[in-house]
């Protein structure tokens, strides 16, 4: 499972040097529950579109970020083996 989110690090730049240098330290961020400022350290998501992101809460689906207008596709193709939709927080 760490392959995948690696080498969309090491393609992407999503994160930045640091996680490519540690692997270790890259976890899947669950958009249901993560803070703006832990959102907007992924490739494309700025102040803004993590308040949008926080607004649309609660996501079934990752897909929904795009299905909803929160973020484009081509940034979701860049985000999506970083991201997953946990439970909804009650």
């Amino acid at each position: 499972m760490l392959a995948p989110v690696l080498a969309a690090v090491l393609l992407f730049g999503v994160i930045g040097n640091a996680a490519a240098q540690n692997p270790a330290s890259l976890a899947r961020i669950d958009i249901n529950r993560a803070p703006a400022q832990l959102l907007q350290r992924l490739h494309g998501i700025d102040a803004a579109r993590a308040q949008a992101i926080i607004a649309g809460r609660p996501y079934r689906r990752t897909e929904e970020l795009v299905d909803k207008g929160i973020i484009p596709a081509d940034v979701f193709e860049g985000l999506k083996v970083l991201i997953y939709a946990g439970p909804a927080q009650q």
